[in-house]
């Protein structure tokens, strides 16, 4: 389930052939009058600009970029794309610029598509805290995690206004990360990505799984001494989105690094503690995301 593969094909390009294959294609040129000489081209490929993939081409490459889905489905990434209609779409590529992208080499993959979910999304990226060497980012109507060199990013968003629909997408980016991923001794290619379909599904069920999510919490034997109770409390803060997000801006203010460190890793360790239950609504957006690996598989 595809949504985003930019690559780019290496080798001698007819720069006016494929400009005259784009919508309202740009070109680059260096020089003045006859000594004028056109250097690169850009433009769209798509019937609107919603589905347009985006060309650039100079006389040593030609890299093609933009979301396969939307390109597919008429402007809408709703779904994700299954692996035997992104082979039609390179094939049908490949014949239209007269070049074998099956050899491009592939910069970024998203693997992604929409969970059909009984609550509005917002219900569930609440829910969603941490995760392991990520760094959180929200805005009004998405929630990703990304790491440290900007290379693996995880998003989740609402699809369409008023619908029970939230978009999870997994990307890699850079063809070293890429590389890395899918454990090749050379750079990525289309080839790649295409035989090692049902590993890049492993990797975004995994790293769904990687972040830290609310739990219910509850006590389910007698208190035994302070320890316990104090654990349950940070257990009830640490599971609340509210409370969470309180403690986290308070931990913040703390002029002492160690001491933040030392508040954040129990925020971290209280998913740990016995009395910690999987949220319901989280088993919902579990099985989901299981549910589309298994049938992206194969």
């Amino acid at each position: 389930m595809l949504d985003t593969v930019n690559f780019t094909y290496r080798g001698f390009v007819h720069l006016h052939d494929v400009g005259s294959k784009l919508k309202e294609p740009v070109y680059g040129s260096i020089g003045k009058g006859n000594d004028k000489k056109t250097k690169w081209v850009k433009g769209a490929l798509g019937n609107k600009k919603e589905d347009s993939l985006n060309v650039y081409a100079d006389y040593k490459k030609i890299s093609i970029s933009g979301s396969t889905a939307k390109h597919i489905y008429n402007g809408c990434n709703i779904k994700g794309l299954p692996m035997q209609l992104f082979i039609e779409l390179i094939e049908s590529l490949s014949n239209y610029f007269d070049y074998n992208f099956i050899e491009a080499e592939v910069n970024r993959v998203d693997i992604g598509t929409s969970l059909e979910l009984s609550l509005m999304p917002f219900c569930y990226r609440d829910l969603l805290f941490t995760m392991p060497n990520f760094h959180k980012s929200e805005t009004k109507n998405s929630t990703y995690f990304m790491n440290e060199t900007r290379t693996k990013k995880l998003l989740f968003y609402g699809k369409g206004l008023g619908k029970k629909l939230l978009k999870y997408e997994f990307a890699l980016i850079k063809n070293r990360t890429i590389q890395q991923a899918l454990k090749l001794n050379d750079k990525p290619t289309v080839a790649h990505i295409i035989s090692n379909n049902n590993l890049l599904l492993e990797l975004y069920k995994n790293a769904y799984f990687k972040v830290q999510k609310s739990q219910l919490v509850q006590m389910n034997s007698i208190p035994k001494g302070k320890k316990d109770i104090t654990n349950y409390l940070w257990a009830y803060a640490a599971n609340d989105p509210k409370l969470r997000q309180s403690l986290e801006s308070w931990i913040e203010q703390n002029p002492k690094r160690n001491r933040r460190c030392e508040m954040n890793a129990e925020l971290r360790n209280a998913a740990n503690y016995d009395f910690n239950e999987t949220n319901d609504l989280i088993k919902e957006l579990d099985s989901k995301v299981i549910e589309a690996f298994k049938t992206h598989l194969t």
